[in-house]
């Protein structure tokens, strides 16, 4: 079902498939939130993956896809239009998916409002995101340039050219303001003093060779989380679940169906 409803003012787009009602046999639904420059979309592979097995939640953030803009683009608005969200589609406690800057977005949610929540899946994200100034000013001095050197640096060395171009036309759709938006928000997120405040499951996802939220960043959450889990996809870059999609949905499947990860991921800071 592809729906909105206002949040905060906001005009907020998603799709929904088989949500399960509150206490339903289904257990919680599962939302997914894309990073910068990104949409709903690419989640396809796990919503493909998950559809049947659980409720699913795709959301295009403001400013995305076809959601309307926000007045504020920061971190924590995001987050709170996040939750509003959740709440306005009716969804009981669901788990968070998010993917970078998404991954952001999901940690402030689950940090505001744990209680509303059961639990929390971090794609190639962090507790920090800092940006390199160089990339903002290419932003700004040169949007053509820096849409493809980002779109080259978010994927692994080998990467098909096809897949590479695919993801360049995809920031290129979401536009250069918007991106540049979306890395100003990201380089001011910093909740590295909070995270140990959360008490809820938690699975980072990373891929090994990710060049723009390296493997250490996933490392040191999960040494701050109780009980938190680490899966590093061998051989993806930053978009792990574009580059390996199989590898990321199992991970999720596992850790909806048990709370944590225990196949091809390791509890702590060992990296796999």
């Amino acid at each position: 079902m592809v729906a909105s409803l206002l949040a905060s003012g906001v005009e907020v787009h998603f799709i929904s498939i088989s949500v399960p009602e509150s206490g339903g046999p289904g257990g919680p639904a599962v939302v997914f939130v894309h990073g910068a420059g990104g949409d709903h979309t690419v989640w396809g592979r796990q919503i493909v993956s998950l559809r049947g097995r659980a409720g699913i939640l795709a959301m295009d953030l403001p400013g995305h896809g076809r959601s309307g803009r926000a007045a504020e683009h920061t971190i924590p608005r995001l987050a709170a239009i996040l939750l509003e969200t959740i709440s306005g589609a009716g969804l009981h406690r669901p788990i968070l998916v998010g993917h970078s800057m998404g991954g952001a977005v999901v940690l402030q949610a689950a940090l505001d409002a744990q209680a509303a929540l059961s639990g929390v899946v971090l794609v190639d994200s962090g507790a920090r995101l800092a940006v390199s100034p160089r990339i903002l000013q290419l932003l700004e001095r040169d949007p053509a340039g820096a849409l493809r050197g980002i779109a080259r640096a978010a994927y692994a060395e080998g990467a098909p050219a096809e897949m590479i171009r695919q993801g360049e036309e995809a920031l290129a759709h979401c536009g250069a303001d918007i991106l540049l938006a979306d890395f100003r928000a990201c380089n001011e997120f910093d909740v590295r003093n909070r995270v140990a405040e959360l008490h809820l499951p938690l699975l980072a996802i990373c891929g090994s060779e990710d060049r723009l939220t390296v493997p250490k960043f996933s490392e040191w959450l999960v040494q701050q989380v109780p009980g938190a889990c680490l899966h590093i996809v061998k051989g993806a870059g930053h978009l792990a679940m574009i580059e390996r999609p199989e590898e990321v949905s199992e991970a999720i499947l596992r850790f909806l169906g048990r709370g944590s990860v225990t196949s091809g991921a390791t509890a702590g800071p060992v990296i796999s």
